[in-house]
């Protein structure tokens, strides 16, 4: 890709950040609310619920408020959670993190060092292998979108998913409350946040902070060059 074609691309990649940190800013207030009161619906968007971080907000306060409701959260009940990690994982190492409770769905990126790369959803029900399968997925869409635009940026996503990168950092479980606390204890955890107002995966969206991101919850650096991509890589 020529300098201009990549300067363009990085500007689209950009663009699109900021679209996105703009229409969390627009939710800001119903997500504060999220974490004084715990998850909650959308009086704009009807049924969805939030659960999670919006841009601009503080870390710290998000992690004491998901704290205090997990503690106050009945011995009897089991509900959804947003467990959120303090660093990025491989497939293999999410097994002993979320064993013993239901993963419905982890979050990846490829964490490239000040490069705003793609945030992706993948669906799991058995870890580690649906999350090497996503990746699978990720990896090929990736390898696509490099052969077509010439992106190095998606070109060394691709290569890091395929080698089933340590890219995971958070996950949604369903698990009793009391599982849910041994949960936020263990180690990679950074905070377990309970959302029993959601029922239905479909009508929640989750917003887990970054393990990079440690007071307020900002897009991340996006002023490295454009990846080195081996010749002959996807």
């Amino acid at each position: 890709m020529s300098p201009g074609l990549s300067r363009l691309a990085r500007g689209a990649r950009r663009a699109g950040f900021q679209l996105v940190a703009v229409v969390a800013a627009l939710i800001a207030v119903a997500v504060v609310l999220v974490h004084r009161h715990g998850a909650t619906a959308d009086p704009d968007t009807g049924d969805v619920v939030r659960v999670g971080v919006a841009q601009g907000a503080s870390i710290p306060a998000y992690v004491r408020s998901s704290q205090s409701r997990l503690s106050a959260m009945p011995a009897g009940q089991s509900g959804y959670a947003l467990v959120s990690l303090t660093g990025y994982l491989a497939p293999g190492q999410l097994v002993p993190v979320l064993a013993g409770v239901e993963s419905f769905q982890v979050y990846a990126r490829v964490p490239l060092p000040n490069t705003q790369t793609a945030i992706e959803k993948i669906p799991v029900d058995r870890i580690p292998d649906d999350v090497i399968a996503g990746m699978n997925t990720v990896a090929g869409e990736r390898a696509a979108q490099a052969a077509r635009t010439g992106d190095r940026v998606a070109a060394a996503e691709a290569a890091s998913y395929r080698q089933h990168c340590a890219c995971v950092y958070a996950a949604v479980v369903r698990a009793p409350a009391g599982t849910l606390r041994q949960l936020a204890s263990r180690e990679s955890v950074r905070v377990v946040d309970p959302a029993p107002a959601v029922t239905q995966l479909d009508d929640a969206v989750f917003l887990p902070p970054l393990p990079e991101q440690k007071d307020i919850a900002a897009p991340p650096a996006d002023d490295a060059p454009p990846p080195s991509v081996t010749p002959g890589g996807d």
